[in-house]
């Protein structure tokens, strides 16, 4: 079915190495480095990025219930965890929408707009840019935060160069890189990012010394 046919090969070599582990190991392996990061699986929140939809709108939950919870995980850990298959995101995206529009690099006001023509489900709000963000195509969210963000308008994280295949990289949004909120949840941007992350400094610190004096 679904489940297994779409599993990265590489997880199911290291699914396979934990079998004849204590189940305890199995399942913090299976917490850790599947459910809890963005995955094959994604959160509530990645998947709202994802659709460009903000979940306060009135119709999100009929949305989910009519047309997205097909592809909700319902493996081990689902009774305490909401997850859906992103690759179940893919085949909703690409059998209703494929011929012109590619889900990864479209506004989240124009998939929303897509999503009310094929759903009918007209109370559904796309997620807002932040101010300081450039693009609309939201894909991933603020480790932070939970701010949806296009990975363009985010910092990658410091210490995840050992990650697994299967996993995908974490971000920070450029507010919580400026100003953190929560430096216990991701502690410092990648090496790769610092100078980047420098420029910005250096170019809002001065707008604000402006404002100041």
């Amino acid at each position: 079915g679904l489940d297994t046919d779409i599993l990265d090969s590489r997880f199911i070599e290291q699914f396979k190495t934990f079998l004849d582990k204590p189940v305890h190991v199995l399942a913090r392996f299976l917490t850790k480095q599947v459910i809890e990061k963005p995955t094959f699986l994604i959160n509530e929140n990645f998947l709202a990025a994802r659709l460009g939809i903000d979940k306060n709108s009135d119709d999100w939950n009929n949305l989910l219930e009519k047309h997205i919870n097909k592809f909700i995980y319902k493996g081990v850990f689902s009774n305490y965890f909401s997850r859906w298959w992103m690759h179940g995101i893919d085949l909703f995206w690409e059998k209703e929408f494929t011929q012109e529009f590619n889900l990864r690099n479209t506004s989240a006001a124009k998939r929303v707009e897509l999503i009310i023509a094929k759903t009918g489900l007209k109370k559904l709000v796309p997620i807002q840019k932040q101010d300081k963000s450039k693009s609309e195509a939201f894909w991933v969210v603020c480790k932070a935060t939970n701010v949806a963000i296009d990975t363009m308008d985010g910092f990658i994280i410091a210490n995840q160069d050992d990650f697994f295949p299967w996993q995908e990289k974490e971000y920070v949004s450029i507010n919580e890189a400026l100003r953190p909120t929560k430096l216990d949840v991701w502690k410092d941007v990648a090496i790769l990012e610092k100078n980047r992350l420098q420029k910005l400094k250096d170019l809002y610190g001065k707008g604000e010394q402006r404002i100041k004096q």
